[in-house]
């Protein structure tokens, strides 16, 4: 039990100090892991709604904390998104603004890739990020209309982030990697049962923090939000690449928002 807990808690600082900047001490290897631990990041990642929640949840402070100050709900849902992309060193918002530059400016998959790879950001991906930020930014200032308390968005930030992460695994075990090398590459194909305690979690967080019914519909919204962008990733570039896997993300936070945002302002 002992040593089970010690796993489940590694692969959560594992999945933490990959998805974060947050400081996370030194990590105790496990077995099968080089001096990196990218053997088992695969596996790590079955943490990732535990880690998105935490991502949320600071993400709901700093929204909260606007929102106590006095500020309108755009300006609050500005800085949680702000937050959080301090918090991931803009991690995934990166992945989706190099895979809009790469599937808007190249014609091969070859091609793709390379512009994928460009640390410079293009038309597409300046396009794409301001279509995020615009749609989380809009959904979450709706969920937080003026006269209601800071609790709706915290809760939406907190289901949003983590139902968003926790679809990753099941990419990285459907789908090929697009190429050889690179981080997707390197972090290998998760276990089934990693894939399913990884879901497991979501519908865990998602069920506590917004109810059973509700909770599985924005997994649910996640899920297809994340997998919209994979099949377009699988059709276009041949299976999925770490960028593949940070719009991924980005886009089931939106889907999420956007329905919280509808089912709230409808109640």
């Amino acid at each position: 039990m002992i040593s089970l807990a010690r796993a489940w808690l590694n692969d959560f600082r594992l999945t933490l100090a990959f998805m974060t900047r947050l400081p996370v001490g030194q990590l105790t290897l496990g077995e099968g892991e080089n001096q990196d631990g990218q053997a088992n990041l695969a596996r790590a990642l079955r943490t990732s709604a535990v880690v998105g929640g935490l991502i949320g949840s600071l993400s709901g402070a700093a929204f909260a904390l606007a929102h106590w100050i006095g500020l309108p709900p755009l300006a609050c849902a500005l800085l949680a998104v702000a937050a959080a992309a301090i918090v991931t060193g803009a991690l995934h918002e990166d992945g989706l603004a190099d895979l809009a530059d790469g599937l808007g400016g190249g014609w091969t998959k070859a091609r793709k890739l390379e512009i994928m790879r460009d640390s410079r950001i293009g038309s597409f991906g300046a396009i794409a990020l301001i279509l995020s930020i615009g749609l989380k930014a809009g959904a979450l200032a709706e969920i937080a209309a003026p006269g209601d308390g800071p609790g709706d968005g915290v809760l939406a930030l907190i289901v949003a982030h983590g139902c968003a992460r926790a679809w990753l695994p099941s990419i990285m075990w459907l789908l090929p990697t697009a190429r050889q090398d690179g981080l997707a590459a390197q972090a290998a194909r998760p276990a089934l049962r990693h894939v399913a305690e990884a879901l497991v979690l979501a519908v865990l967080l998602a069920c506590i923090c917004l109810g059973p019914a509700l909770g599985l519909a924005a997994l649910a919204a996640s899920g297809l939000g994340a997998w919209a962008i994979a099949l377009i990733a699988r059709h276009q570039l041949g299976g999925h690449t770490g960028d593949v896997l940070g719009a991924a993300e980005q886009v089931g936070e939106i889907f999420v928002l956007l329905l919280l945002a509808a089912s709230w302002s409808v109640s």
